[in-house]
């Protein structure tokens, strides 16, 4: 179990902030401007979303960018292409990332301060997307890299807008812009750069609201079954709804979108399988 104060400044690579609500911002970032994705954060990446969902003071989190992109450039530092130890360290990553991403078992909210050209499945496994004017999607290392495209967008891409966009969105190397992201159901929100945070928060905290409400109203369930019939307080109208069926409906919900993210894992290694036939 982790705790922010244990790991708050052991990613250089991610500046973390909390509010008293427990919204856990986290921006993206190289020296303080747009993030530089190399080999180091590629592994970096996997600790800092261990982490993250292993803090239970976590209610929400948002994940941006810094400056005007929110991951754009990538460069070969760090990364090991050419050994079988080394390709094998960044496929266990790349798999490894998603999943902890996945574990992240509170609301993950995307501010998406400008263009993303890698790793925007970070994006897609987020539960709430908000995206600036200057927002644009694109896969654009991997075929530049000679490798085929991975990392989890060949599946996610098709999931979020359909197979024969996502297929083509990959292959083509397709620029997406926000509206058009936001029309197939990529995007939820398209806002002003200078509004884009504090949508995100207004959202987060909302968020974190209502996870304090429940978790207080667990407790009071939980209190009330563990006192004496005779020293129980007296019950609701009978015709009202019993609480506790709200919860188990809200759990039923969250065990829907843990299913569907196995499914996703499922089909990933169903793809592995599969070799194309050379010639």
């Amino acid at each position: 179990m982790a705790h922010l104060d244990t790991y708050r400044d052991t990613f250089p690579n991610a500046r973390l902030t909390r509010s008293k609500s427990g919204v856990l911002e986290v921006a993206f970032h190289t020296n303080g401007g747009v993030l530089v994705f190399n080999g180091f954060t590629h592994e970096q990446f996997v600790h800092l979303f261990h982490a993250i969902g292993s803090d239970p003071d976590n209610r929400v989190v948002i994940m941006t960018g810094s400056g005007d992109a929110f991951m754009e450039r990538i460069t070969p530092d760090g990364f090991d292409f050419f050994s079988p130890r080394g390709y094998n360290k960044i496929y266990r990553e790349g798999k490894k990332v998603l999943m902890n991403i996945l574990d992240i078992e509170v609301p993950l909210i995307a501010a998406v301060n400008g263009p993303v050209r890698l790793h925007s499945e970070y994006i897609l496994l987020a539960d709430i997307v908000i995206a600036t004017p200057s927002t644009v999607f694109q896969d654009k290392p991997h075929f530049d890299l000679g490798i085929a495209s991975g990392d989890g967008v060949n599946l996610l891409w098709q999931e979020a807008i359909g197979t024969v966009r996502g297929r083509y969105f990959i292959l083509t190397q397709q620029e997406l812009d926000a509206e058009t992201a936001k029309e197939w159901g990529a995007v939820n929100e398209i806002v002003a750069p200078d509004k884009l945070l504090p949508r995100a928060r207004e959202i987060a905290e909302g968020l974190a609201g209502e996870f304090v409400a429940m978790a207080a109203n667990l407790i009071y369930l939980k209190s009330r079954s563990l006192l004496p019939v005779d020293q129980q307080p007296p019950e609701e109208d009978a015709e009202e709804e019993d609480p506790r069926w709200d919860l188990i409906r809200q759990l039923i919900e969250y065990k829907k979108f843990k299913e569907a993210g196995g499914q996703l894992h499922l089909r990933e290694l169903e793809q592995e399988r599969i070799f194309a036939r050379e010639g």
